[in-house]
């Protein structure tokens, strides 16, 4: 999710750049979508190879990460307010 400038319309197509720390980024060509009120989706649209293969290590990392914590918690069945 992101927030857009009002130049940027639903559909329109932009550069992408994620700093995933000091030296390494991840950029791509996106297509905006329609998320929320003043939000925005977007659709890697073309990653270059280098950019695709990080993106894929990160999201690969916050899964895994995910499930252990999903595993070690301990749901009671409450709604939490």
């Amino acid at each position: 999710m992101g927030t857009k400038e009002d130049n940027l319309r639903i559909g329109s197509e932009a550069d992408l750049e994620i700093s995933l720390g000091m030296r390494s980024k991840i950029r791509a060509h996106v297509r905006l979508r329609r998320a929320r009120v003043n939000e925005v989706g977007f659709e890697i649209v073309n990653p270059d190879l280098e950019s695709r293969y990080r993106l894929r290590r990160v999201r690969v990392e916050s899964m895994s990460r995910a499930s252990q914590t999903k595993e070690q918690q301990q749901w009671s069945g409450e709604r939490k307010v």
